[in-house]
């Protein structure tokens, strides 16, 4: 079965961070922006998309990036869309606060996200500045 990505529709959009973080909303956002900054040295802010995925999952992109520089924290240094940078920071977020909580809503929500890098166009890139 494949899965597939859906942005999150403008009219949506207020109750996608809340679903998704629960009561980590703040810890969430901000540790999603800081990975940004840390990851990615070209990112400077702006609006970003919200994505559900056929699996349950989700992530948050940053528009307006056709390349950026990602520098991973495992070594790992290469170009890729804003899409990939965005679901690599939502991985780290998701793995920092699934480890602090040890809550299974964000264990699940990490494992559903993995489970959707296969099927994304970028899928070797992600995987890299992941492992």
């Amino acid at each position: 079965m494949s899965i597939t990505a859906t942005a999150v529709e403008p009219v949506k959009r207020e109750s996608f961070l809340p679903t998704y973080f629960k009561e980590k909303l703040c810890l969430g956002e901000t540790l999603i922006y800081s990975f940004m900054d840390k990851l990615f040295e070209e990112y400077s802010g702006g609006y970003w998309d919200f994505f559900t995925l056929l699996n349950g999952g989700f992530y948050m992109a940053p528009t307006g990036y056709e390349e950026i520089t990602c520098n991973a924290d495992n070594g790992f240094c290469g170009e890729m869309s804003g899409d990939a940078a965005g679901i690599v920071a939502t991985l780290y977020t998701l793995n920092v606060i699934a480890n602090k909580t040890e809550q299974d809503h964000f264990i699940e929500m990490y494992h559903l996200l993995i489970d959707y890098i296969s099927f994304h166009e970028e899928s070797g890139k992600i995987y890299a500045a992941i492992n």
